[in-house]
């Protein structure tokens, strides 16, 4: 089968570029506050930015089973966006969140938009596209190790939502790599 061409890929390529400027702005506006309430574990921070886009936050228990999620609250998947903005929170017994990395990856999630991609945006970036707006906006690409902190899926392709984590909580992709996108 042949590569499509660098025309076909222009459209996604420009979905890829608008999804990129949207996190720089998510990014400008809220990283100080999500990174301040994920080092030092203060979910009333991340609950105030979620409550923000409108999203009612909800402490629920490990196992717990809810009419607008499709499965339940698991120890891998402790914190859950539901429909109708509805945020789930895994609690341990003694009231504190199950996984703070879990919180602050969905609450990033729903400052970049929530479940719904833009119709203009995408839920993933290729890593060619990448590299290109990180050649552009520091001068050069990242190496395969760097590019690894994204958790890149087999298709050469980075989640956003996995991106956000690497540049905001992990620190490990710089935040100028996608400044210019």
């Amino acid at each position: 089968m042949e590569e499509p061409t660098d025309r076909e890929y222009e459209p996604l390529r420009q979905k890829e570029i608008n999804s990129l400027r949207s996190m720089v702005g998510v990014i400008s506006k809220y990283a100080e506050s999500l990174r301040d309430a994920h080092d030092t574990k203060n979910k009333e921070g991340f609950y105030v930015l979620a409550q923000e886009k409108g999203y009612k936050v909800s402490e629920v228990t490990i196992g717990s089973e809810h009419e607008d999620l499709a499965g339940e609250i698991t120890e891998g998947n402790s914190v859950r966006i539901g429909k109708n903005k509805n945020l789930y929170v895994g609690i341990n017994k003694d009231g504190t969140v199950y996984d703070f990395n879990d919180l602050g990856h969905d609450v990033g999630a729903i400052l970049l938009g929530g479940k719904e991609v833009g119709p203009e945006e995408t839920a993933y970036i290729r890593i060619k596209t990448f590299n290109e707006v990180s050649k552009k906006s520091m001068g050069k690409t990242l190496n395969d190790p760097e590019i690894n902190y994204t958790k890149p899926l087999n298709e050469g392709r980075i989640a956003v939502t996995y991106l956000f984590d690497s540049i905001v909580y992990d620190r490990e992709v710089p935040f100028r790599a996608i400044k210019y996108a």
